[in-house]
């Protein structure tokens, strides 16, 4: 990885310092990345405007970014910078843009999402090529791409012709004013018992299907328990005995709370099908990170590149079950010499 010749977090700091900075996202400001970048304009830059929405349509939400975006006045600012799902906005107002430097947060190429990773197209399907080239003319438009991780800023590179020295990479961050060391007592139904937690929007590149055989794996184990937020998919087998709980949603604050009370966090990715779990770290590693949670990785690329195994991170292969319940196992066993 020490080849790769990308900008690193400070290097975005000192391009972004001073600036007037236009920045306009089609994601909410909680979305963990946008909320981020937010941020970091707020602290960095002299003067800036975000042009962001809070409503719960996706649709309508990208509607009112683009109406705001066509009122606003772009030669005021020094930059513009697009986070969250960049390219419907940077190729619609292509024209617009043209005399600003652009920046984008390519967080989730369509391409690869649609094809890859939900499997909606194949790659040489009309529609894969339509997603290809969006991708790529959102890139070419750009003269910097922030990237998550290393990995991912190489795959956007060799994918999309993009010259490696137009990337910036920047690691997630968490909200701190949620996510924290707390000390919350157990549940009395919990009290005594190994708790192992995870969360997620149970898309196929988290692996969801890799926990739950695990939990199955484990049911004769009474003494762990299991609990799983999010909504998974009817179609997808789950074990559904005493050794587990699982819960559809939640808010961040009552995710923190459920954080807080378990023994070990499940992070991911764990799917070995897609190759994008080898690219990019699951954001729920840095939230169980910033509450000084142990955890279980996905031994994968993308992870090492900020994790390194110790007490508190673990890594386990890709795909795999009975690996992923052995380690679980080996660390209730560790954790029952303690209590």
């Amino acid at each position: 990885m020490e080849k790769i010749q990308m900008k690193d977090f400070s290097e975005i700091e000192r391009e972004l310092a001073g600036k007037k900075i236009l920045y306009i996202a089609s994601k909410r400001a909680s979305y963990l990345r946008v909320s981020q970048q937010m941020r970091l304009i707020a602290e960095k830059s002299s003067d800036y405007k975000f042009i962001v929405s809070d409503h719960r349509n996706y649709f309508l939400q990208l509607i009112l970014i683009i109406l705001r975006t066509c009122f606003v006045n772009v030669s005021k600012f020094d930059l513009i910078f697009v986070g969250a799902f960049p390219q419907f906005i940077v190729t619609i107002f292509e024209r617009k843009f043209r005399r600003n430097d652009l920046w984008i947060d390519l967080h989730i190429s369509f391409y690869d999402t649609l094809v890859f990773d939900r499997k909606k197209f194949k790659k040489d399907s009309l529609c894969g090529k339509l997603l290809w080239h969006l991708d790529k003319r959102t890139l070419d438009l750009s003269h910097y791409v922030v990237a998550d991780t290393k990995k991912h800023g190489m795959y956007f590179a060799q994918e999309f012709e993009q010259e490696i020295n137009k990337i910036f990479v920047m690691y997630l961050e968490t909200d701190k004013k949620i996510y924290y060391p707390m000390n919350i007592a157990k549940p009395s139904r919990w009290k005594d018992k190994y708790v192992v937690f995870y969360f997620g929007s149970m898309n196929p590149l988290q692996g969801i299907n890799v926990i739950l055989e695990a939990v199955e794996r484990l049911k004769e184990e009474k003494g762990i328990s299991f609990i799983i937020v999010g909504p998974i998919d009817k179609k997808i087998k789950k074990y559904t005995g005493e050794t587990v709980r699982y819960i559809d949603w939640l808010t961040q604050k009552e995710i923190a709370k459920y954080i807080a009370i378990s023994d070990l966090c499940l992070s991911g990715h764990f799917s070995a099908d897609i190759e994008k779990a080898n690219r990019t770290i699951p954001g729920k590693a840095y939230i169980y990170d910033a509450m000084g949670k142990s955890m279980i990785l996905g031994d994968s690329e993308a992870n090492r590149e900020y994790f390194e195994e110790n007490e508190k991170h673990k890594f386990v292969e890709l795909g795999n079950p009975q690996a992923l319940s052995e380690l679980i196992l080996k660390m209730y066993y560790e954790w029952i010499k303690t209590n």
